[in-house]
């Protein structure tokens, strides 16, 4: 099954997995499809893959722990040893990361355990700079224009999809979202209507329910 897409310039990047085992990183270069080696072809299963500030950050499920990476694609030969240490979240698996977009500052990393991470460039290195927490609710998908954040959430106990807008604020040496204002919420009775995921043009944000 595949589980995530990016594209890095001219060439595509796809996750695959089968549950926790029989996972891929697959690379296509508009001629070639190519299985790079990662720790994860024979250690669990790859559940996602993003592009952002010159990083693919791929996210693994190993039945108990749910992971993000980042790593450079270029000039990049992968191997085994590769995806094996140095992620840079981790939660239990019972959630896992619904989409990840560059905001700025940070990249944002929106998890169905209803946090939202803010990962920054370090000197080099990936590194968790903040964690925003959406009490009661798992958060689907998000995006970000202008400064602005937007994300969608379902809430934990109902059947019910909710979309925000928040702006990213620095903390203590923290990015963290504030300011959190509601859009749009959907109740529709037997029907689900959380918004799945979301994406930004020049001036409109797309999100499906």
């Amino acid at each position: 099954n595949f589980t995530g897409a990016a594209a890095v310039g001219d060439q595509l990047y796809f996750t695959t997995a089968n549950g926790t085992s029989n996972s891929e990183l697959i690379k296509f270069d508009g001629t070639t499809w190519t299985e790079q080696p990662t720790h994860w072809a024979s250690n669990g299963g790859l559940t996602g893959v993003w592009f952002a500030k010159g990083q693919l950050f791929i996210t693994a499920d190993d039945g108990a722990v749910e992971r993000v990476f980042a790593v450079s694609p270029f000039n990049k030969t992968w191997s085994s040893s590769d995806l094996n240490s140095g992620e840079i979240v981790t939660f239990e698996d019972s959630h896992h990361v619904s989409q990840i977009v560059d905001a700025g500052a940070v990249v944002l990393a929106a998890s169905t355990n209803g946090d939202i991470y803010s990962i920054k460039d370090v000197a080099g290195t990936m590194t968790l700079k903040g964690q925003t927490n959406i009490p009661f609710e798992e958060v689907h998908s998000i995006s970000a224009a202008e400064g602005i954040v937007f994300f969608g959430t379902k809430e934990k106990s109902r059947a019910v999809g909710r979309f925000y807008r928040a702006d990213l604020t620095v903390a203590d040496d923290l990015y963290v979202l504030a300011n959190r204002q509601l859009i749009k919420e959907w109740v529709i009775s037997g029907v689900d209507t959380t918004p799945k995921f979301m994406f930004a043009s020049r001036d409109s944000i797309y999100c499906g329910i």
